[in-house]
């Protein structure tokens, strides 16, 4: 009968050993996991908001009439979007067109605007992350020199 009850002592001695490794493996899977959850909600926080700035930017695109605000800014302006949100457009001071543009008339004179309309955001926890975005737009003008 004593030799039977060595023998259980012999194994909880074994159990305990084997679950100290066990345990520090759960605990830095874990770990790992949490770091990895982390991780994930930043690259999400970091997509939502590139996506919002994407549509920010293509209201910019389809504002009514721009063409027309683009030939007759001044050399600063702002544009107001469908969604309240003021984006400045930056007039820049380049002449040629990098388009290739061909006018169908002698007295017609082509000129270029090139705008840019930059926006910012922040996202993350306590606004951490910094997202900018540039559009550029290049708008051919012809205008009459006469004739």
């Amino acid at each position: 009968m004593k030799t039977q009850l060595k023998k259980n002592g012999m194994v909880l001695a074994g159990a305990l050993i084997l679950i100290i490794p066990l345990t520090l493996i759960a605990v830095s899977v874990m770990q790992w996991a949490r770091e990895d959850l982390k991780m994930i909600g930043a690259v999400t926080d970091r997509n939502s908001a590139e996506q919002t700035l994407t549509g920010i930017m293509q209201e910019v695109m389809v504002i009514n009439n721009l063409a027309g605000t683009l030939s007759t800014m001044p050399a600063s302006s702002s544009v107001t979007t469908g969604s309240d949100n003021v984006i400045p457009l930056l007039l820049r001071a380049e002449v040629t067109c990098k388009r290739r543009f061909n006018a169908n008339s002698d007295t017609a004179t082509k000129n270029c605007r090139y705008v840019d309309a930059n926006n910012s955001t922040t996202f993350a926890k306590s606004n951490m992350g910094w997202l900018q975005m540039t559009l550029n737009i290049e708008q051919p003008l012809l205008s009459n020199s006469g004739g």
